[in-house]
């Protein structure tokens, strides 16, 4: 975690970034960052532009992003594009329809075997 924390700190913008610098990240790649701030979840982006998400809280605390995360089945938290379908001005959610369709999707998908046909569940 600290290898993270000190990558991540390196792209701030000055000491008075304070999003970049008071953060701490727990998932992160290619510059970009979930962490805790003030205890919300937040979206860190390496070129801090808030149109790519910086800044996003995507949820008022750790175990209301672990709950919502793992919902739509863990996506992409490196990626802004993948996370922007699943967030509303109150974070990451699991309650609109994008994300509805996406959990149905990916339950649908869990129900099949490999061959892509339905498992039966009396066998």
């Amino acid at each position: 975690m600290h290898q993270l924390t000190e990558e991540a700190r390196g792209w701030a913008h000055g000491d008075s970034d304070t999003q970049w610098l008071e953060a701490i990240p727990f998932a992160g790649a290619d510059g970009n960052y979930l962490a805790l701030h003030d205890g919300r979840v937040v979206f860190l982006h390496h070129e801090g532009d808030r149109e790519l998400g910086h800044g996003r809280v995507l949820a008022p605390d750790l175990r209301t992003f672990v709950e919502r995360w793992t919902a739509l089945g863990c996506p992409d938290a490196s990626s802004w594009d993948c996370l922007s379908y699943f967030v509303t001005d109150d974070g990451l959610t699991v309650d609109d329809e994008p994300a509805r369709r996406w959990i149905a999707w990916l339950q649908d998908v869990a129900a099949r075997d490999d061959a892509g046909l339905p498992v039966d569940d009396e066998s």
